[in-house]
C-alpha cells in the first residue's frame, strides 16, 4: 500500500488557515479550518476544490437533555463560532 504524503497546492483565494484534507490515496478531498470537535459540538470551515470561493460549514450541535441554561448556552457557543467565522470573510469569498 502507498500513501501520498504531498500536500496538494494551495488556490490562491484558500486561506493559510486552511489545511488540506487528503484521502488514502493522496487525492484532496476539501480545504478545512477552524475544527471543533467535542462531544457536544462539532463546528469546521470547508472549501471544496470543485468552489474554493465559497466557504461551507459542518455544524453538529447535539444536546439530549439539558436545562434552559446549558440550551443558551451551547447556542451562544454556536453563535461566537459562526460570528468568529463570519468575521473571516473578507468579499472574495461566499459563506454557504
Amino acid at each position: 500500500m502507498t500513501h501520498a504524503t504531498v500536500t496538494p497546492s494551495r488556490p490562491a483565494n484558500v486561506p493559510p488557515r486552511f489545511r488540506a484534507e487528503c484521502d488514502t490515496d493522496g487525492s484532496l478531498l476539501f480545504w478545512g479550518a477552524d475544527l471543533v470537535a467535542e462531544d457536544d459540538f462539532y463546528a469546521e470551515s470547508v472549501k471544496y476544490p470543485r468552489a474554493p470561493e465559497d466557504t461551507r460549514y459542518n455544524l453538529e450541535l447535539t444536546i439530549t437533555e439539558g436545562t434552559a441554561e446549558e440550551i443558551r448556552a451551547a447556542l451562544d457557543r454556536l453563535c461566537r463560532w459562526w460570528a468568529s467565522q463570519e468575521a473571516h470573510l473578507d468579499g472574495a469569498e461566499v459563506a454557504r
